[in-house]
């Protein structure tokens, strides 16, 4: 996305169309490998087919979780956004949701290492550093976006910018310009 949504309405349909895309191929792959099933394809196709299915419907249950910037946060922050009119309000919330569930899939990560899965729990390790580090620029860019909305660019501009000619040692660009 390039910009944020225009109001809470316009964000939560965003938000819904992923999950609900996931569950509908998850279905639609029940479908087909029921249909395999019962005209007695191949156990190994209709087996890929079923996984796929099964992978949609927990990429969907994933996503739904209610922390931001996944679609469950996005879908939080419409309703909060809605309730109370206030985009900056509704992105605090859901972000620290979001900063609050990837503590919690990083901690898992950590557990599950000493565990002795290392590639299982290092991956919810980057998930959650991941989640972290949206949740946080995504709050960021909401007060950013507010704070410059309708700012003329000559506001954050200097008229005569210091220039430095390109034949000068470092020693002359220290001395004479820093």
């Amino acid at each position: 996305m390039e910009e944020q949504p225009e109001n809470a309405k316009t964000e939560l349909l965003m938000a819904a169309a992923g999950p609900a895309s996931s569950v509908l191929l998850g279905l639609v792959f029940y479908g087909v490998a029921f249909f395999g099933k019962y005209h007695q394809w191949p156990e190994l196709i209709t087996a890929v087919i079923d996984y796929l299915a099964s992978i949609n419907i927990v990429l969907a249950v994933f996503n739904l979780i209610p922390a931001f910037p996944m679609d469950g946060g996005r879908i939080l922050r419409a309703a909060l956004w809605g309730w109370k009119d206030n985009l900056r309000w509704a992105t605090r919330i859901a972000a620290r949701a979001g900063s609050v569930f990837s503590v919690l899939l990083i901690i898992t990560g950590a557990l599950i290492v000493m565990w002795g899965n290392f590639i299982g729990g290092f991956w919810f390790i980057i998930i959650g550093m991941f989640i972290k580090r949206a949740a946080d620029m995504s709050y960021q860019q909401v007060i950013m976006t507010r704070a410059l909305q309708g700012e003329p660019v000559g506001r954050f501009m200097r008229l005569n910018p210091v220039t430095v000619p390109p034949h000068i040692t470092i020693r002359e660009l220290i001395e004479d310009y820093v």
